[in-house]
């Protein structure tokens, strides 16, 4: 029996095999691997080659593209994130608001100080310092963290936290603040669960004569900080930033753009560059190839992958909205005829 059983299997499988050389029909797709470096990667060059499926239903390279498209244009959702949300403000702040910064800082230190001692605990710390609008409500708690979506200094503060511990004091453009981490509880998109932070903030809005002032003016500060590329070929990631605080003309801005369009990659761009190797200047300061890269990717969506995010929140959200759905579909669609017809 079981020598008939094993020969029955070795003729499945020589049918298998014969089916596929011939281009037969491809027999159904088996579940993914639960290690992901033994699933074996296609490149998938086809706009209508299907590249996954949720709830059964195909979604081709084409369609995925737009969504990524739709997401991030340009594609330069991390390179961009770097800059923007980090050595800009940065830049920002320690010009514009150096003695500010300072007296933040000393403040928080002598909180942290009454919190190492046990003169008070963080959850009052909180409560008695915090500038935090919400706390009342929250307690310190924050809604929610996503790796990459928040301050580049609050994403590296907490990868070097382990729970229960509480952070030095770090500078983010909203102000100076303390980071604890109640406990290590991520979802699965690399989020961390509500509650699992608590944080103490001291804004740079006590220093603003009108508080709701304060960010629009930062932010016009922004506009103004000189980005001088050394790397040229940085331009093909990040046009808009080398024309931030600049006048042109639509002559100007066309003959930019051309120039920009016109480059080609060499053989070996800054992420391959020696660490120290100076790539850009951003107000002045040097910025490394090595320090862009790190900032880069931890300014990157979870698992530095703008496809991931797509996937992971919008479209599988999405379908398996219409999954669940499949089969209420014509119930409701017959109670919405029955509402149109009232109406």
């Amino acid at each position: 029996m079981r020598k008939i059983y094993r020969f029955s299997v070795f003729i499945a499988l020589l049918i298998m095999m014969v089916s596929l050389l011939v281009g037969c029909e491809s027999p159904p797709e088996q579940e993914p691997s639960e290690d992901p470096e033994n699933v074996e990667l296609k490149v998938i060059t086809d706009p209508d080659g299907v590249v996954l499926t949720i709830n059964s239903m195909p979604l081709t390279k084409a369609e995925l593209e737009k969504w990524v498209k739709k997401i991030a244009p340009g594609d330069d959702y991390g390179l961009s994130k770097a800059f923007q949300g980090f050595f800009i403000p940065n830049v920002v702040i320690e010009t514009n608001y150096a003695d500010e910064t300072a007296k933040l800082k000393l403040d928080l230190e002598k909180i942290k100080a009454e919190i190492e001692s046990g003169e008070i605990s963080f959850e009052d710390a909180v409560m008695k310092y915090s500038d935090d609008p919400s706390k009342d409500v929250t307690k310190g708690f924050t809604e929610f963290y996503a790796k990459g979506l928040s301050f580049y200094t609050v994403d590296e503060a907490l990868d070097s936290l382990a729970e229960g511990e509480i952070s030095d004091p770090l500078l983010t453009p909203m102000g100076s603040v303390i980071l604890k981490l109640e406990k290590e509880h991520l979802d699965l998109d690399g989020a961390r669960v509500s509650g699992d932070i608590r944080q103490i903030i001291l804004t740079f809005e006590s220093f603003s004569e009108e508080n709701e002032d304060f960010m629009a003016e930062m932010q016009e500060l922004m506009l103004v900080v000189e980005i001088d590329l050394i790397d040229e070929y940085l331009l093909k990631e990040m046009p808009h930033l080398n024309v931030m605080g600049k006048d042109m003309t639509p002559e100007e801005s066309e003959a930019f753009m051309k120039k920009i369009e016109e480059l080609e990659f060499p053989e070996t761009d800054w992420r391959d560059l020696d660490p120290e190797t100076v790539v850009a200047k951003v107000g002045g300061s040097a910025i490394t190839a090595g320090r862009l890269k790190e900032v880069m990717l931890a300014s990157m969506p979870p698992e530095n992958d703008i496809y991931n995010v797509v996937i992971n929140r919008v479209l599988l959200q999405r379908f398996a909205k219409i999954g669940y759905l499949k089969e209420h579909h014509e119930t409701a669609l017959n109670k919405l005829s029955e509402i149109r017809d009232k109406i």
